[in-house]
């Protein structure tokens, strides 16, 4: 099928990982550029970037990728985002120009919460919410640790979403929220984003309890989607009612 056939021998996931893998993030970064060429922004990091990012995760967890190579996956994905941002801050549909965007004051973080594939979906995120007007920020997860959380912006802020490439690192999910709570107050909205190469429809609803998370994202664009409804206050639920993305 392959040598005869005229589908692409390698998905677009698999190749943007290849590249990183091979430490070219020049040719990562054409790859992204030729998928932008029929594709969006959001389609690019959902269904390209962010599995690879989940691919790398997946071989550190098998013991196959070394931290340091995580890292220089993470790092390179990192500056292939930075690219997209100079060409591709606004839509057509945002409003204003791009030093008004960039001016904007913060009310969303978008938190790397445990190594730097985390944090590359949070700048992914990031770049989305900023592309379409909101004033959001990546934050990494050194910002949230020990005593540098009490350095880290309070003011203005409505919602945190808190990236994680490992969907099953619930405990420190949910230790990390806790931290979140009480520095930031109960009146700020936390989303939990639990990124995955193939994001369901409906996240799973013991992660609401186990994390205590407001909700549970699979997806960038589930996460856009919410933030983008979200007024800044936490709704008031009955007890033991849980939430979901749609």
């Amino acid at each position: 099928d392959v040598l005869l056939g005229n589908e692409p021998a390698l998905s677009p996931e698999v190749k943007f990982y290849q590249r990183l893998l091979a430490r070219d993030p020049v040719e990562a970064a054409e790859l992204a550029e030729e998928y932008l060429e029929d594709g969006s922004l959001d389609k690019l990091y959902d269904t390209v970037i962010l599995p690879a990012l989940v691919h790398a995760e997946q071989d550190r967890m098998r013991g196959s990728l070394h931290r340091s190579t995580v890292e220089d996956i993470a790092e390179d994905t990192i500056g292939v985002i930075d690219e997209l941002e100079e060409e591709y801050l606004l839509t057509d549909e945002a409003a204003g120009d791009a030093a008004a965007v960039s001016l904007k004051p913060t009310s969303v973080l978008c938190i790397g919460a445990r190594n730097g594939l985390d944090e590359a979906a949070a700048a992914m995120l990031a770049h989305l919410l900023t592309q379409r007007g909101a004033g959001a920020r990546a934050v990494s997860r050194a910002e949230i640790s020990g005593r540098h959380l009490a350095s880290l912006e309070r003011e203005g802020i409505a919602q945190i979403c808190l990236s994680y490439v490992n969907a099953e690192a619930t405990q420190h999910a949910q230790r990390t929220l806790r931290r979140l709570r009480q520095y930031f107050g109960t009146g700020v909205r936390v989303i939990l984003g639990t990124w995955a190469a193939e994001p369901s429809p409906e996240a799973p609803r013991d992660l609401l309890q186990a994390t205590g998370a407001d909700l549970v994202v699979t997806s960038l664009r589930q996460a856009v989607r919410q933030i983008e409804e979200g007024t800044g206050e936490r709704p008031e639920a009955a007890p033991g009612s849980q939430t979901t993305a749609a």
